[in-house]
Parts: structure tokens; sequence; C-alpha cells
């Protein structure tokens, strides 16, 4: 059985850019298109794994300040001025303890 995978839309833009669908706070659930692979049939699975084109990438697990701002500002861009990252580092987004 599949562990820990997601089958995960993206798309590529032409800088480059590549943006992921789907929310992980969600936690891909199998009503959204991007879900684990835990609910799909193991036979469809395995098609995809052996028909799909493959793409890949690299992802910079410690960006520097200037990479995450810049994402930042890409994520204003698209959402009408608002970051998910940066609600998440405010008060607002934080849990009560």
């Amino acid at each position: 059985m599949p562990y820990g995978e997601v089958l995960r839309l993206f798309h590529v833009h032409e800088d480059g850019t590549i943006v992921l669908d789907g929310d992980p706070e969600v936690g891909f659930p199998a009503t959204q298109p991007n879900r684990k692979t835990v609910y799909l049939k193991d036979a469809e699975l395995a098609r995809m794994k052996r028909d799909w084109g493959k793409s890949s990438f690299d992802v910079e697990l410690s960006p520097s300040a200037e990479t995450v701002q810049e994402s930042v500002r890409r994520q204003k861009q698209r959402n009408d001025g608002f970051s998910a990252w940066e609600f998440a580092r405010s008060k607002g987004g934080k849990k009560q303890q």
C-alpha cells in the first residue's frame, strides 16, 4: 500500500516557476483533485506511475530571506494582497494555547 504519497497537480510557467495545486493544510482529502494516493485504486495508481510523463524539480529546503520575500510578493499578486506565509506567522495565524 502506498505510504506518504500525494497525487498533486502543478503548473510550470514560462519563467520556470512551478506552482503547486492544493493546500497541504487541508490534508489532501479524497474529495480533492490533489489527494493522498492511498485513496486511489492500486491498479489505477500503478497505471499512472507507469504511463504519466515525468517531471522533476528541486526544492530548496532552506531558502534565503530574499527568496522567501520574493515568493511572498508573488503570492500577494495572485491573491489580492494576501500571503498565507505571512498570515501563518502573524498573531492572527497562531493558535491560542
